[in-house]
């Protein structure tokens, strides 16, 4: 799993915002010879569909993601800032009859690493699931896709029809086509859809890649990740601590948020003392972020942060209450509606947190209350 960049972050960005659109990217035909060509097909669904290739996978239950309001207002923010997406998603989704939290139960995105040999940087592929119907949404996607100045194009391949989305100049091309009648598989490219729709080595297959996702899936959890990490990511870890740690070799996590919050991150070193090593460092950042909170009201709710070295995998937890969420929330959201945001620190009270009577004010630095101790999560 690559960090957190640019490049990345606008893909998988691009990715979610099409869960929406990529059930409604999906052609229907009439000829009984295409119905048969399909009908020989084996079906691939949910985790079935994505190829041994994968290095980061993202897991999605929509039902839970409805539900959680932090996603929905990332969301709505990520709408907010792209006027012109936000239009053609609530055209498209409109014009199909398409309603993503009714229709959809489960999503999965997965991804090459763009920085392994010989694969592209833009290889994606998305595992929808849920109640699709090709026929339906044929004559919408065909009439969006030449109101946008494009077109729909299908052929038949494996068994299969397989559909592109042909968009006009400055635009992607998307490949797709049904795995099953309730799955719905969506590519970057045809090569990664060829490999999903084929009977190629699967994920689950690959030991370390399924002991990750196995890590990575917590029950009630609206979203979970894992992934390799290239080992060109995290030399300056190496760096900035002396080669007493060097690059992680893997990451997961996942996050639950219909009431509060709950999330946690497991880092996987190459050793045991290289985990306590970055335990130690993870304490001092977490005292530093906790003082440097301290001026938003927030320390004692970073403080419910904690950094726990299990083996060679570093944790970090964190469970907020609906109350914490929302004070932490409040700072980075300032126009969210008085229900959302914690009323304002009474005049008195501003700049001097640490004397407040009655122990109110967050815990002067260093001083928190010392962290609950959590088993493994998995």
């Amino acid at each position: 799993m690559t960090t957190p960049s640019t490049s990345l972050a606008l893909r998988l960005a691009a990715a979610a915002a099409l869960v929406g659109a990529a059930a409604a990217l999906a052609g229907g035909c009439s000829p009984s010879s295409e119905e048969e060509a399909k009908a020989v097909a084996a079906a691939v669904e949910g985790m079935g569909a994505v190829p041994a290739s994968t290095d980061v996978i993202l897991g999605a239950d929509v039902g839970a993601l409805a539900r959680t309001a932090i996603i929905e207002r990332a969301v709505a923010g990520m709408l907010t800032a792209d006027p012109g997406l936000r239009q053609e998603l609530q055209a498209l989704i409109a014009g199909c009859g398409f309603d993503p939290a009714r229709d959809l139960s489960s999503v999965l995105l997965a991804m090459d690493n763009p920085e392994k040999e010989g694969a592209g940087a833009d290889r994606v592929l998305l595992v929808a699931t849920g109640h699709l119907s090709e026929a339906k949404l044929a004559s919408c996607v065909g009439k969006h896709m030449s109101q946008l100045g494009g077109k729909l194009v299908e052929k038949t391949a494996g068994g299969r029809v397989i559909y592109q989305a042909d968009a006009p100049p400055g635009r992607l091309d998307v490949w797709f086509a049904f795995g099953s009648p309730e799955t719905l598989v969506v590519s970057s490219s045809p090569e990664f859809l060829a490999e999903a729709l084929g009977g190629g080595p699967r994920v689950a297959g690959d030991v370390g890649m399924a002991t990750l996702i196995k890590r990575a899936r917590s029950p009630g959890a609206a979203l979970w990740a894992a992934g390799r990490v290239p080992p060109a990511v995290g030399k300056g870890l190496a760096s900035a601590t002396s080669g007493k740690i060097g690059a992680p070799r893997a990451m997961f996590g996942h996050l639950a948020a219909e009431t509060g919050l709950q999330a946690e991150l497991g880092v996987e070193l190459a050793s045991a003392d290289e985990a306590k090593a970055a335990l130690s460092l993870a304490h001092t950042q977490l005292r530093l972020l906790s003082q440097v909170a301290q001026k938003w009201r927030l320390g004692r709710s970073v403080a419910k942060i904690s950094a726990e070295a299990v083996g060679t995998t570093l944790f970090f937890r964190a469970n907020l209450t609906d109350d914490e969420l929302r004070q932490v929330l409040a700072p980075i959201d300032r126009d969210a509606g008085p229900d959302q945001n914690p009323a304002p620190p009474s005049q008195g009270n501003q700049g001097n947190q640490g004397a407040q009577p009655h122990g109110q004010g967050d815990a002067s630095p260093g001083g928190q209350a010392p962290l609950r101790k959590q088993g493994k999560a998995d």
